[in-house]
Formats: structure tokens, C-alpha cells, sequence
């Protein structure tokens, strides 16, 4: 069996997978936009928390900031074209938090190396 090069946090999937797949399921009319509003929101809000996680220094407030601003705009203005916006700034974020760095990381191929050694020590 393969690892994938790619390591996210499964809370951080779980978590915007959700608040994804709720909206879908607002923008196709199986769900009730005022009564999942409150979860969708919440989760949104979990997923800034998680991206501002990820940042350091004086950046993180001002990504809490920005990305509190950004979902409420979406969720107030919930479409299909915000939906695919959402979509791809979700992708761009995975990509420049848990793809590049790990490929980037001068460490790579020694951790790489020791992650399949302790693979077969026992």
C-alpha cells in the first residue's frame, strides 16, 4: 500500500467536507437553507480557525479577520458561483498549507527515509 505525500488533518477535512456538503445540499433544495445556516456557519468558522492555525505571527489575526469577513460574506450570499469560490480558495489553501511545505521541506527526503524505516521495525 502507497502513502499519499499529501497529510491533512482529518478534523480539518471533516470539517470543511461538512460545511461543503451541507451547502451543496442548500443549493440543490434537499436542504433548508434557515435551518442549517447556524451549522454551516459554524463549521465555516472551524475551517478560518484551522487556515489561521496554520499562519504564524502577525499574520494569524489578520487571517482570522479576513476569513470571519469572507464566510460570513459567502454564507450571507450562498450561490452557486460562491459555492465554486469557495471551492477553489479551499483547494488553493490545502495546497499552500499541507502540500508545499511538506514538498518543499529541506527535511523531506530524511523524514521520507525514517518514516520507512520505522515502517518496518516491527
Amino acid at each position: 500500500m502507497t502513502k499519499s505525500k499529501i497529510k491533512i488533518c482529518p478534523i480539518c477535512f471533516g470539517t470543511s467536507g461538512s460545511w461543503i456538503l451541507l451547502s451543496f445540499g442548500v443549493l440543490t433544495g434537499f436542504l433548508e437553507f434557515a435551518e442549517f445556516q447556524p451549522i454551516i456557519a459554524l463549521l465555516m468558522g472551524g475551517t478560518v480557525v484551522g487556515i489561521s492555525y496554520q499562519t504564524r505571527g502577525t499574520v494569524r489575526p489578520l487571517t482570522l479577520l479576513i476569513g470571519f469577513g469572507l464566510a460570513y460574506w459567502f454564507l450571507s450570499h450562498l450561490s452557486w458561483t460562491v459555492f465554486g469560490i469557495e471551492l477553489v480558495l479551499l483547494t488553493v489553501a490545502g495546497y499552500v498549507f499541507f502540500v508545499a511545505p511538506r514538498a518543499k521541506s529541506p527535511h523531506y527526503e530524511k523524514t521520507k527515509q525514517l518514516e520507512e524505516k520505522l515502517k518496518n521495525c516491527c
